[in-house]
């Protein structure tokens, strides 16, 4: 006979199951789905997102939680276990606070956004786009308003991404920046001195720009046999396990910097979700513990280490290689 904890993940595995096969859905529209498939692919995602929200809300799977609390409540507060509980108890007094017909209304809105903003990106038309952002926004703030907050609107919607942190603290680090990088800029266009760069803006041929971008991502500890470097309007990345971590960048035929900082710091994020414990799959302890935390991986790739004087040192000979003068 299952005990109460052994019931929970099992309904826990089915939900993230569930959950990545929504993602790896939005990850083809992004990469490879065709344009006229959008509509139903719409419709698929929100049945996913639907039937996730659903089950992860539902009185049986409060009940679970708390009978498997019970179980363990003498298990320690950094096992996997209790770690997992705490999570899920917030998740689903979370979840509840968001009515089946919004978190419809959100899947289906953003995912018939999103084919208007690559159409309008390209052609840098704002004006095009504008109707949707505003109701992507109004989205927003209605989920604010579910969620409810003490000091300011976006409060809640924050907490997603960082847990605990206010909107005040984030303010007070942009303050502090702003102080800090405010005289740097004055100082550096006072100076007057301008970086030739010109180096960046030539013909750059995209089948040897994809060619090294395959070299580099090893070299920083991206694993292809676990990963897959795909094209997308906007860099991204996206994980379904740790054994199929994927990694999408950007070509641009006169300009290689898009590709190849993209694809430095998309794989900082892939690093991080290959590096997840094995133990922990199909459970959502199996992803990055924030997305600052997350961000922090990437950037250093991107930035940390693309960008240092030892790096190039090693690796400029090969791109002389695939471009040589």
């Amino acid at each position: 006979m299952s005990s109460p904890y052994q019931n929970l993940l099992a309904k826990v595995n089915e939900i993230h199951d569930l959950e990545k096969a929504s993602g790896l859905l939005m990850w083809d529209r992004e990469v490879i789905m065709p344009k006229a498939g959008n509509t139903i692919r719409v419709q698929q995602i929100t049945t996913l997102r639907r039937l996730i929200h659903q089950m992860s809300t539902s009185d049986e799977m409060g009940e679970q939680i708390e009978a498997a609390a019970a179980e363990l409540a003498d298990a320690p507060y950094d096992s996997d276990e209790a770690s997992l509980i705490r999570y899920l108890r917030d998740q689903f007094a979370e979840a509840r606070k968001l009515p089946p017909e919004f978190v419809i209304r959100v899947s289906t809105i953003s995912g018939q956004a999103n084919p208007v903003w690559v159409q309008a990106r390209a052609e840098n038309d704002f004006a095009s786009f504008r109707p949707w952002l505003e109701q992507i926004v109004a989205l927003g703030q209605e989920m604010a308003e579910l969620y409810g907050y003490e000091d300011e609107k976006y409060d809640p919607l924050l907490d997603k991404f960082e847990k605990g942190m206010k909107t005040a603290e984030v303010r007070a680090i942009f303050n502090a920046q702003k102080e800090a990088t405010r005289p740097l800029l004055q100082a550096i266009q006072e100076r007057g001195k301008l970086v030739d760069d010109a180096i960046l803006h030539q013909p750059y041929d995209i089948d040897q720009q994809k060619a090294f971008a395959h070299f580099i991502a090893p070299k920083v500890g991206y694993d292809f046999s676990r990963g897959f470097l795909g094209t997308a309007v906007h860099p991204f990345a996206s994980s379904f396990s740790r054994y199929d971590a994927r990694i999408t960048t950007r070509w641009y035929p006169n300009f290689i910097n898009p590709s190849l900082f993209g694809t430095l710091h998309e794989s900082g994020h892939a690093i991080y979700e290959q590096g997840t414990h094995p133990a922990l799959a199909r459970t959502p302890l199996a992803r990055g513990t924030s997305s600052g935390i997350h961000e922090s991986q990437s950037r250093m790739m991107e930035n940390v280490v693309g960008r240092s004087w030892g790096f190039w040192q090693a690796y400029f000979p090969v791109l002389q290689e695939h471009f040589p003068a």
